[in-house]
């Protein structure tokens, strides 16, 4: 406040309050901008969201930016020492002892006797560091943290005054939302022979232009907690039928990690000697025993994956601070989705943004035609944005539009320049929301590079852009 004779015009209440937005700004840390002048710390940010006061520093429009630690790497000074590190045990000492930036060296010394940071004492072991072989004096060992910077945009006001950010760049690119599914779970595994399995509502939609009984041969025994997929069947097709099933479809065997065993040619049933009938495979769980339930799946999540959003693979990653390869936990007939070599979301991302940003209430409808989902409302810390909120016109029953897109017109799905997501290099990408299509089990939607709506197959790879409420 420039004027303190303001605070006889204000009065007591008011100027206090004024004073203390001033003392924030001044105590400015790493995170954000005050109209682009100034800066907070993240538990700064939570508490202005917290008291009501975000909107009184940041408009919608502003960006805040956070630190991703990408990657750690050590070296020794001295030839003659080994060093390596771990990055799991060096993340949690992170979280512990430093508040993280975008790209720091953490140089160790030795005085001959023990390894110091900063002139204090430190364990190697607790920062993840392995070194063999004898130190000297005055030896150096360097780890050296390297990180992105996220950017978020201030993107909605929510009615209790807290805001909606929303990522500038994709957090990821090429994910699919679901792998395609397993279509059987053999828990006790299936011998080789010739078996039979018939479609009935086979095709996708429920359509019946292929229904029939078929036959396949394997050679390879399917072991215990195997399974098999119809690939190539299950999702939209311009033509339904026996013919058309049988060119496009293959029989593909698994073992209990998901490895294929085989994929073998099918054939029209014609009275042929069978070692092992299958029974019915159909997009409609009505076609299903309540006992065939636990080990079938529909033809829809099988041939295309499933457009569930709770559990789903970015459901997953985006909550999770797991390493590359350990973040994804398969519901029953989930395959491991394309990648899931890449560490979960919050995996390095800094600790005190994660602890700003609240569980929000991400309102959700799932399809009607195998689940017939009820509607529910999903605790998470970050979630892709609905078909509502982007502007979307088809399915816009979840949450509520956006002000950032608002500004620029009416809901449409028309192409619109400002839902245009590119990665910092400039190239344009699809980008998934979380807004199933309700008449299929394996279609969801997605922004296109021309920022126009999209109906894609859960298998299908789009970027990912999270957002999250402070």
């Amino acid at each position: 406040m420039s004027d303190p004779l303001k605070k006889v015009l204000l009065g007591d209440e008011m100027f206090e309050k004024e004073m203390e937005k001033l003392i924030r700004v001044i105590r400015h840390g790493g995170a954000g901008s005050y109209k682009g002048r100034y800066q907070f710390t993240y538990p700064e940010l939570r508490e202005i969201a917290k008291d009501g006061d975000f909107f009184d520093y940041f408009d919608i429009g502003d960006i805040i930016t956070t630190s991703k630690e990408t990657g750690v790497s050590v070296v020794a000074s001295n030839n003659s020492l080994s060093v390596s590190i771990t990055e799991e045990t060096f993340l949690n000492w992170l979280t512990e002892n430093v508040q993280g930036v975008a790209q720091r060296d953490y140089e160790l010394v030795s005085d001959g006797y023990e390894w110091q940071l900063d002139g204090e004492p430190v364990v190697l072991s607790n920062l993840g560091v392995t070194c063999t072989g004898t130190p000297n004096a005055d030896d150096k060992i360097v780890i050296h943290e390297a990180a992105s910077v996220i950017y978020w945009r201030v993107s909605h006001r929510l009615s209790d005054d807290h805001p909606i950010l929303v990522s500038v760049f994709p957090n990821i690119t090429g994910a699919q939302f679901c792998a395609a599914q397993k279509l059987q779970i053999f828990s006790s595994g299936l011998s080789a022979g010739t078996l039979k399995f018939t479609l009935s509502k086979g095709s996708y939609g429920g359509g019946t232009g292929a229904d029939g009984s078929f036959v396949v041969t394997i050679t390879q025994a399917i072991p215990a907690g195997g399974s098999c997929r119809l690939d190539g069947w299950g999702y939209w097709k311009s033509t339904y039928s026996k013919a058309q099933f049988i060119n496009d479809a293959k029989f593909i065997t698994y073992d209990a990690s998901g490895a294929q065993i085989e994929s073998v040619s099918i054939s029209e049933y014609s009275s042929q000697s069978v070692d092992t009938d299958l029974g019915v495979y159909s997009t409609r769980k009505d076609q299903y025993s309540s006992a065939e339930l636990a080990y079938k799946n529909g033809m829809e999540q099988q041939g295309a994956g499933y457009n569930e959003y709770e559990g789903s693979a970015i459901d997953q990653w985006a909550n999770s601070d797991k390493a590359a390869n350990n973040w994804f936990e398969p519901r029953t007939f989930d395959n491991k989705p394309n990648f899931a070599n890449v560490a979960g979301f919050l995996h390095g991302l800094d600790e005190e943004f994660i602890e700003s940003v609240r569980l929000a209430d991400v309102y959700t409808k799932g399809e009607t035609v195998w689940e017939n989902r009820d509607a529910k409302t999903l605790k998470r810390k970050f979630y892709l944005l609905s078909n509502k909120q982007v502007g979307f016109t088809d399915y816009a029953d979840e949450g509520d539009y956006l002000d950032y897109y608002k500004q620029f017109g009416t809901a449409t799905n028309s192409a619109r320049a400002d839902r245009i997501v590119k990665t910092s290099g400039g190239s344009a990408q699809y980008w998934w929301t979380r807004t199933a299509s309700r008449g299929g089990a394996c279609t969801e939607y997605r922004v296109t590079p021309d920022g126009s709506y999209d109906r894609g197959h859960a298998h299908n790879s789009g970027a990912v852009v999270l957002a999250c409420e402070l």
